[in-house]
């Protein structure tokens, strides 16, 4: 199921934790970072390729990973919430950047308010990568 299929009516709070838009297709969310996505289905219906080191699965179809479709995602999410707290987790190295972010959230909320904390990403990286050093956000619109 989407998150635009999913019920919206009667949610107190709704917390969004979206895949960013990869620097790179193998950079991707999907195809990567699965482990919850893999642990929900118990890997059913997932195929995994067995003969890379990360059992890379196949990449779903989602806008918020593609530049010419984030946008719109994000738009289309923050009204299918907007009778709902929104609580939106995001990074410093995604796409859009926090400025559309939050323009796009006024459109819905009066009130967006954002927290941020210093974050180094580990994994595949390592010390001296500059990219690996983001803010992680939390922006919280009622």
């Amino acid at each position: 199921m989407t998150v635009f299929k999913a019920p919206s009516r009667g949610l107190d709070l709704v917390y969004l934790d979206p895949p960013y838009v990869p620097r790179s297709d193998d950079n991707c969310y999907i195809k990567r970072y699965h482990f919850i996505e893999g642990l929900a289905s118990y890997w059913k219906g997932l195929p995994v390729d067995m003969s890379t080191k990360v059992r890379k699965i196949e990449k779903k179809f989602t806008p918020f990973s593609y530049r010419k479709a984030a946008i719109e995602a994000f738009d289309r999410l923050f009204s299918q919430f907007s009778k709902s707290i929104i609580v939106l987790s995001y990074s410093s190295n995604g796409f859009p950047d926090l400025e559309h972010l939050e323009a796009l959230m006024r459109r819905y909320k009066k009130s967006v308010r954002v927290f941020e904390r210093p974050h180094r990403y580990h994994f595949g990286t390592h010390e001296n990568v500059e990219r690996a050093k983001v803010i992680e956000y939390l922006i919280v619109g009622q």
